[in-house]
C-alpha cells in the first residue's frame, strides 16, 4: 500500500480530521471548522461551551459567535492532553483561529496523534 493510499484509508477513520502529504515531506493533521456539516457541525464545542460556563464566561458573544474553541484552543487541548508524550516535540502547531492544524515529518507520530 502506498503512502497515499494508507492517509486516505486511515482519514475515513478520524474523520472530521484528515491527514494531507506534503511535498516537502512533512505531513499536517487538519480539522478546518468551515468545512464541518451534518453531524460534525459543531464538532467538539460542547466541551469548550462548558470550559467557558466552567470559568464563567458565556458560550456566545452579542453576536452569537462561540466565544471558545477556535484553532489556537484546540492547539492549547492538544499540547496539555499530550503533555507527557515525548512526541510531541516532533509536533508543530500552526493553527488558525478557523481551523486546527499540526504537522510533522514522522507520518507515524502524526497518525498516532490523531488517533
Amino acid at each position: 500500500m502506498t503512502v497515499n493510499e494508507q492517509i486516505n484509508e486511515f482519514n475515513k477513520e478520524i474523520s472530521p480530521f484528515y491527514i494531507v502529504a506534503h511535498d516537502n515531506g512533512d505531513y499536517s493533521l487538519c480539522l478546518a471548522f468551515s468545512f464541518l456539516e451534518d453531524e460534525y457541525a459543531d464538532y467538539g464545542q460542547a466541551a469548550f461551551d462548558a470550559y467557558a460556563k466552567e470559568i464563567g464566561q458565556p458560550e456566545r458573544d452579542r453576536q452569537g459567535f462561540c466565544t471558545h474553541g477556535n484553532g489556537y484552543e484546540w492547539d492549547a487541548a492538544f499540547k496539555e492532553a499530550f503533555k507527557d508524550d515525548p512526541s510531541i516535540r516532533q509536533i508543530h502547531f500552526d493553527s488558525e483561529a478557523g481551523s486546527f492544524f499540526c504537522d510533522s515529518p514522522d507520518l507515524p507520530v502524526i497518525m498516532d496523534f490523531a488517533k
